[in-house]
């Protein structure tokens, strides 16, 4: 494997493994737009914000399909190898009735708001409820905001995001206890 840095992000990256070289793009072009906002949201909320430094290859079990593991020069997102991007969009987008988009942008986020969370204490528990939380509420400024302006697809696209948010914080309990 080839260790890459796109958008300032390492990456290993494998000419066999399309996939996840997709998969490293699309987390590296989110992180580094959207993914900007809603570091500004979580600082703004009082969190230090941990950089994602790093993005490979890794299963952790066989439900996992994302997992960002903390580290003090930077954070590792890994994902499972097993399960495109493509494939984990899908399924989501089935379970919960959404637009595609809105679930790759609602992992991307998830992931995103972990990295706030190094240094606190949290149990895996109260680390999950939390990043639900934050995505819920960012999701609704973002709403708002879009509404705002007029921007219906926009808006559509965060209240599905805030949709999964706050269905899968009532599912924490059943998932990570």
């Amino acid at each position: 494997m080839v260790v890459k840095n796109v958008g300032g992000l390492e990456k290993k990256l494998s000419s066999k493994d399309n996939s996840f070289t997709a998969f490293a793009r699309q987390f590296a072009d989110f992180y580094n737009s959207e993914g900007s906002r809603f570091k500004g949201f979580l600082k703004a909320k009082g969190r230090t914000v941990g950089n994602i430094t790093r993005i490979a290859p890794k299963k952790i079990d066989e439900n996992t399909h994302l997992y960002l593991q903390f580290g003090e020069n930077g954070h590792t997102l890994y994902q499972n190898p097993t399960h495109s991007l493509d494939q984990t969009v899908a399924e989501v987008s089935q379970h919960y009735d959404v637009p595609a988009l809105a679930v790759k942008d609602y992992l991307f986020l998830h992931e995103t708001a972990h990295t706030s969370q190094y240094g606190l204490g949290m149990n895996t528990y109260e680390m999950e409820t939390d990043a639900e939380d934050m995505v819920a509420r960012f999701a609704n400024d973002e709403a708002i905001k879009a509404i705002q302006r007029g921007d219906l697809n926009n808006f559509k696209r965060y209240k599905a995001i805030q949709k999964i948010a706050e269905i899968r914080v009532k599912e924490v309990d059943h998932n990570y206890r």
